[in-house]
């Protein structure tokens, strides 16, 4: 608690395992019970051995109008039974908040099951989801629970469910209507007893108009909406979070760092952080790495590894005519099928060096998740194409 407000006590209450820090004058002493009985809490939590000692509502850091009503609201949910879709930009929390949710919840003791659903074809995440029996598809040796199963008496939750595609959007209805799931290849189907957490970065209302998602799906999706700010709508929380993550990295890495400069503060205050708490924390993992003493400097922020003594070589005047020289043979060349060719060819590359995540391969090949997974599907790209390309088979 103090009078002289500044970010560099904020880093350093947090750095030294600080929960809270509040700034005088505060509003009413309501405020100040309200801190000490959380903080409370929070070390009741930590005598805990046990994972959801670290998932209460209080493991968000932040002390915003934002922060505070969001922490507020997942106290009054977990308890709750309904669906829960949780909305926000990339790296603002959403599965930390699932946790939460999960471990706040009657469900605390039974199975916390998560998958996202961008990083499956979309056979594979249906058999993911929803199991399969043998023989169901080539490579089906043998029967397999999907989550839902797994998670009987627990949580699900479904990160970027708006890549679902419009098949496995129908099943997940019936999954939500009927409390019960069929496995891929199985005439009779299973009930399941789950609480569905789901999340997106997405604007579903949007897709919906738009014809990219089911608006049943979504009216069940979107029981007890839950949206979590960027972290440009909450710099105060900046320092916070800068300070705990500090600790954290110095920690892991062994390293005696302490504290920032003023022009690194200075930095972390006016960035927009487009990823987020991700981001920032990434931030300060590198400065911590690079720093060469106490304090990170603007240098230690902002290092990159040297990966290069100098720029390229600039190719001769040839060596630019050789590289985009064709040949054509006299009986002509069939332009749609070398360019086909070659079009996969750079697809199942991507696939191989993804994993076979599609995510992954649209990053790499520069396109958007749905594009690719219909050039997948009209260039004929098939499960054993994938897998003699070192992806999973369907």
């Amino acid at each position: 608690m103090t009078a002289h407000d500044s970010w560099e006590s904020a880093v350093e209450a947090m750095r030294l395992g600080a929960y809270n820090y509040l700034r005088k004058p505060f509003r009413d002493n309501d405020e100040v019970r309200q801190a000490v009985a959380n903080a409370m809490r929070v070390r009741r939590f930590r005598a805990q051995s046990a994972p959801e000692a670290f998932a209460s509502s209080d493991a968000l850091i932040g002390t915003t109008e934002q922060m505070v009503h969001t922490k507020d609201l997942l106290r009054r949910i977990a308890p709750l039974e309904g669906t829960v879709l949780l909305t926000g930009e990339s790296g603002t929390g959403k599965s930390l908040v699932a946790k939460i949710i999960h471990y706040g919840s009657p469900r605390s003791q039974g199975p916390f099951v998560t998958i996202s659903c961008g990083e499956f074809a979309e056979s594979l995440l249906e058999s993911e989801l929803f199991g399969h029996v043998r023989g169901s598809f080539t490579g089906a040796v043998a029967d397999k629970k999907g989550l839902f199963e797994v998670a009987q008496g627990g949580t699900v939750f479904l990160d970027e469910v708006g890549e679902m595609s419009p098949q496995t959007q129908v099943r997940l209805l019936h999954v939500l209507e009927e409390r019960e799931v069929r496995p891929v290849g199985a005439t009779k189907t299973v009930k399941v007893d789950v609480r569905l957490v789901a999340a997106t970065n997405r604007d579903l209302a949007a897709d919906v108009k738009d014809g990219r998602f089911r608006a049943d799906l979504y009216y069940r999706l979107n029981v007890i909406p839950v949206h979590l700010p960027p972290l440009r709508e909450r710099r105060e929380d900046i320092a916070l979070l800068a300070g705990h993550f500090l600790a954290r990295a110095a920690r892991r890495m062994g390293k005696d760092v302490t504290s920032f400069s003023t022009g690194v503060i200075h930095i972390l205050m006016s960035r927009n952080w487009s990823g987020n708490t991700r981001e920032l924390e990434n931030a300060i993992q590198r400065a911590v790495a690079f720093s060469r003493g106490p304090i990170i400097e603007v240098a230690d922020l902002d290092a990159r590894p040297v990966l290069a003594v100098g720029p390229p070589p600039e190719p001769s005047a040839e060596q630019v005519e050789v590289a985009a020289r064709v040949d054509i043979p006299p009986d002509g060349v069939n332009l749609d099928g070398q360019l086909s060719g070659l079009e996969k060819r750079y697809i199942r590359q991507a696939l191989t060096l993804s994993d076979g995540s599609i995510t992954r391969a649209a990053r790499l090949l520069g396109t958007t998740f749905r594009s690719l997974r219909y050039r997948i599907r009209k260039l004929g790209i098939n499960a054993r194409d994938q897998k003699d390309s070192g992806t999973p088979e369907e």
